[in-house]
């Protein structure tokens, strides 16, 4: 359980976020805290990438960190998205156009 909760704040979920987070996924086999870790860092990958991106992403259900990756670089190529333009729309959604610092990272280097 230490582990878990460990693994919880590391990601920026404590306590009952981390909980509900899992619980939304119930249907899902979690063998490992790993297994639950990997669902949270895509998750939190998904949230960082522009909304087109992270749809197509969503979409194909990706069994793992690294296929979703892939995935993201093979749209990106095949869209001609730089990472100037995906630095653009995030400053553009984070600051609603505003101006000023992004409130998080970018997706995918």
């Amino acid at each position: 359980m230490e582990e878990f909760m460990k693994l919880g704040k590391d990601l920026g979920l404590e306590g009952d976020q981390l909980l509900q987070f899992i619980e939304k996924r119930q249907a899902e086999d979690f063998e490992r805290v790993s297994d639950i870790r990997d669902l949270i860092l895509k998750e939190q990958t998904l949230n960082a990438c522009p909304k087109e991106l992270a749809a197509h992403l969503r979409e194909q259900k990706h069994q793992s960190l690294q296929t979703l990756a892939d995935a993201a670089k093979q749209y990106l190529e095949a869209h001609n998205m730089t990472q100037k333009v995906l630095t653009d729309e995030r400053h553009d959604e984070n600051t609603n156009g505003r101006g000023g610092a992004p409130g998080h990272i970018t997706c995918f280097n």
